[in-house]
């Protein structure tokens, strides 16, 4: 369901695909409205819109008023998603894990590219040596 009573886990979930038999699956708290939408191999999805996409289209209003205003403004800032304020069992993070978690990403992200990178140049480099004669 998407409003403003959507907890914080249910948010996260929303759009999310699992393999049948494995995820979780409502309810996730009491009182959770979440439903399941089984997805056939040979048929298209269902399109719905997630809650991620309901949010943004909603007011800065309306976002502060859900997420609260610092998380309304990670969340217009563009780099950060709904999924992004929770953690992988759906508890609220805080703004300081919230940002803790996005710099480990960024250096992740990096530290993968540097390994891209330097494979990239070794290969160059083997390619290189065969042209040399």
């Amino acid at each position: 369901v998407l409003d403003s009573r959507t907890t914080p886990v249910c948010q996260s979930r929303s759009g999310q695909r699992y393999p049948i038999d494995s995820g979780p699956r409502p309810p996730a708290h009491p009182g959770c409205r979440s439903i399941v939408i089984e997805v056939l191999k040979d048929y298209p999805p269902p399109k719905s819109e997630t809650y991620a996409e309901w949010l943004k289209r909603q007011p800065a209003e309306v976002q502060d008023d859900i997420l609260g205003p610092n998380r309304g403004k990670l969340l217009r800032s563009g780099r950060y998603d709904v999924g992004d304020f929770v953690d992988v069992k759906g508890t609220p993070l805080t703004l300081a894990e919230i940002r803790a978690a996005r710099q480990s990403k960024v250096n992740e992200g990096f530290a993968e590219g540097m390994k891209a990178r330097a494979k990239g140049m070794k290969s160059f480099r083997n390619r290189a040596g065969a042209f040399r004669g």
